[in-house]
């Protein structure tokens, strides 16, 4: 029996693909920059300044898929760009444009965030989670110092989905070169506690981490304006690692497990 052919269609209008999706997206670029990003991500808020009202996801990953990285794609010939299917003229132009821009040195500065504090952490999750009636699970990759290398959707639905793609996670971090993860899911109209299927999942979780060297340091449930921590005590860490680990920990250790906001 052949199989199914599944095809996107470039020229959809956003508002029936993702409605608001192009505003949610905005928002969250405004609120905590590009670094939580994916590349196919950056590529499509980029694709909208040239594609009104489409959905520009599929082009995005179809210029990545065939050039292999941002870079690459900013350094291809026009010519080149609009053998990609959905890319015109106009679009070719201002990926052009991008390209040239990044050529000059002073556009080049550091944006390093790191994130070793326990609370701050906590908040960021609960703006990122701000108007989300989704259950979806986020993993945030850091470095040993706590720099922000990515952050991606590993779930949708129950936290409890990840026991099944524990090797998928796995192969994400090491393919990023990350030291540590932290995990976030919310609960939209709460608890804000872990349930038994979760603190099962969680261990699961810890267990496959720590076999292969990478510090499951935290893994938070958000629900409105408050967090909780779920992982507990980490005996098996060396604090030599990283002050910034070590920062973390200590402050963790000496934090209530529920947090919740005050907000004016």
């Amino acid at each position: 029996m052949a199989k199914k052919k599944i095809i996107i269609d470039a020229t959809t209008p956003d508002d029936r693909v993702h409605g608001g999706h192009r505003a949610r997206m905005k928002e969250k670029m405004m609120r905590f920059g590009d670094r939580i990003f994916d590349s196919h991500e950056l590529l499509e808020m980029l694709l909208y300044h040239a594609i009104p009202m489409r959905d520009t996801n599929p082009i995005a990953h179809r210029l990545l898929a065939t050039f292999g990285s941002l870079e690459e794609v900013f350094l291809a010939s026009k010519e080149e760009l609009m053998q990609i299917e959905g890319v015109k003229e106009k679009t070719a132009e201002l990926l052009l444009s991008v390209g040239k821009i990044g050529e000059y040195p002073f556009f080049c500065k550091s944006n390093t965030i790191k994130y070793d504090s326990h609370i701050a952490l906590g908040r960021f999750f609960c703006d990122f989670y701000r108007g989300n009636k989704k259950r979806e699970t986020y993993m945030m990759m850091l470095t040993n110092s706590m720099e922000l290398i990515a952050i991606e959707k590993i779930a949708d639905g129950d936290f409890i989905r990840c026991h099944n793609t524990i090797g998928a996670l796995i192969t994400s971090v090491l393919k990023r070169s990350a030291s540590v993860v932290v995990l976030a899911h919310n609960h939209p109209n709460g608890p804000l506690y872990e349930t038994q299927e979760e603190h099962f999942t969680y261990a699961f979780l810890k267990n496959a981490f720590d076999t292969v060297g990478i510090v499951y340091i935290e893994n938070y449930i958000i629900s409105g304006e408050g967090f909780c921590s779920t992982v507990g005590k980490i005996d098996t860490l060396n604090f030599q690692q990283s002050p910034e680990i070590e920062h973390f920990i200590k402050e963790k250790e000496n934090s209530p497990d529920v947090y919740v906001a005050m907000r004016p």
